[in-house]
């Protein structure tokens, strides 16, 4: 059993948790996506990815739940192997070869809990017309326009 003091942020995370945050950080749109370009062969039939098998050949072998508001979101089963995928981080380690560290890379701007504050380039100012702005000061009267 270990103890954590609260307060403690030099706390390092495992890798447990780490795999953890990815699967709840990174968006499930992102998520599929990296699905798809993992396994190119595989096929999408309503809330399932079938592929043949985590090498990623064709076929209906394994298939993996991309319902992002399901309990099991990308998760699935190898029916020939009994072979199980637990997640994204799961995925791209055996269909890409990736280890931990990389994967935590490809996603670190969803990991990153310092908030970010996206700005537009600086635009010019709008070009107003000079001879139509009025020029107004303390001393200006302003009158409606009446038409009679």
């Amino acid at each position: 059993m270990s103890i954590i003091r609260l307060g403690n942020t030099n706390r390092e995370m495992n890798s447990h948790e780490l795999v953890e945050l990815i699967s709840q950080k990174v968006p499930p749109e992102v998520q599929i996506d990296e699905l798809r370009n993992t396994y190119p062969n595989g096929v999408v039939r309503g809330d399932q990815f079938s592929i043949g098998s985590l090498s990623g050949e064709a076929g209906q072998s394994l298939k993996i739940d991309i319902n992002p508001r399901s309990p099991y979101f990308m998760k699935g089963q190898d029916f020939n192997g009994a072979s199980g995928i637990g997640g994204i981080v799961k995925i791209l380690m055996e269909g890409r070869g990736m280890r931990l560290p990389e994967i935590k890379e490809l996603f670190g701007n969803y990991l990153d809990d310092s908030p970010r504050f996206v700005r537009d380039e600086q635009s010019e100012p709008p070009i107003i017309n000079r001879s139509l702005r009025q020029q107004i000061n303390l001393n200006t009267h302003l009158i409606p326009n009446i038409c009679i």
